[in-house]
């Protein structure tokens, strides 16, 4: 039995699969499965994979084409690993990605579940982005989304025989709620992965059914703290997803709410202010407001935003 089964579904992947999963194959730790699922590729994408001829790998191909969440499903399905990690196809790891999230796992027992900061790029470009790195900050950022950047997580084996993906558009989102109720969330703060941006990632596609299942999901969560309408959980919805929805007063009025109902209850006080800052100071910086009317701490970092922002509009 493996040490590591890595889940990798695949869909029309042949330009990018490949490098996908060389970097898995020259990763520190060696003791893994690699299961590919192939949900009835258009293109070569199986016959890419099958070219590999490595016994590491372990190649399937779906009947017809069932979308990324049965595929996933059925990889967890053949898992024999005491680990389970996610792996996209258009991705790359960093070849200490398994020996890091690894070491954490084993020194974290409590932990059910890490991830880790990856760096997006499209054409080459892009800068780290980072979740949080602490148990109260994931449990506070699930208030709003996935707390983990889904492709860079490994979890314990036992996990996965609790709980599968969900068929919805945020199938990582509602794992990721489910999984919170069997252990402690972390993200690492090291970019173990390059998070690959095209045009065809499956995040741009379906906006309105993500924000409906958003939505839903927005519904149970804040149900658990106290009593949220429909309307509130909407524009909650729209805070999430960083979209212009609402007046700058409805945004902090809402994400006070969530403090004082929320502190210690969903999450550590300072962790739900954090995260709450957060979505209030990117909801600020959406609108055209002068800085007079900014309500919180006044940060650095903010008036740098606000700068970069007032000089991208002239430009």
């Amino acid at each position: 039995m493996p040490l590591i089964s890595v889940v990798m579904p695949m869909y029309n992947a042949s330009a990018f699969v490949e490098s996908a999963i060389s970097s898995i194959l020259n990763q520190s730790i060696q003791d893994f499965e690699i299961i590919v699922v192939d949900d009835a590729s258009k293109d070569n994408s199986y016959e890419v994979v099958e070219s590999l001829h490595n016994p590491k790998i372990k190649l399937t191909k779906m009947s017809e084409n069932s979308g990324s969440i049965k595929a996933a499903n059925h990889a967890l399905s053949l898992a024999t690993g005491k680990f389970i990690a996610r792996m996209d196809s258009d991705d790359i790891a960093k070849p200490n990605r398994f020996e890091i999230e690894l070491d954490f796992l084993n020194k974290n027992p409590n932990c059910i579940m890490v991830g880790s900061s990856a760096k997006p790029f499209y054409e080459g470009k892009g800068r780290a982005w980072k979740y949080p790195n602490s148990f109260g900050g994931c449990r506070a950022r699930a208030l709003f989304s996935a707390p983990l950047l889904h492709p860079t997580i490994m979890a314990r084996r036992e996990l996965f025989e609790k709980v599968q993906y969900a068929e919805q558009l945020v199938d990582d989102y509602d794992l990721m709620i489910k999984a919170l109720e069997y252990g402690e969330l972390y993200s690492l703060p090291q970019v173990l992965l390059d998070y690959r941006i095209h045009k065809k990632s499956l995040s741009h596609a379906n906006v309105e059914k993500q924000f409906n299942a958003s939505h839903a999901l927005h519904l149970k969560e804040l149900a658990k703290i106290g009593d949220f309408n429909d309307c509130e959980a909407k524009l909650h919805t729209h805070i999430a997803r960083y979209e212009n929805f609402g007046t700058l007063d409805e945004v902090y009025n809402h994400l006070q709410k969530i403090v004082l109902l929320g502190s210690d209850i969903y999450a550590p006080k300072k962790d739900l202010q954090k995260i709450c800052n957060f979505f209030y100071s990117e909801a600020f910086l959406a609108r055209n407001e002068p800085l007079s009317k900014f309500k919180g701490k006044i940060t650095p970092m903010l008036i740098a935003r606000l700068a970069k922002k007032k000089l991208a509009s002239k430009t």
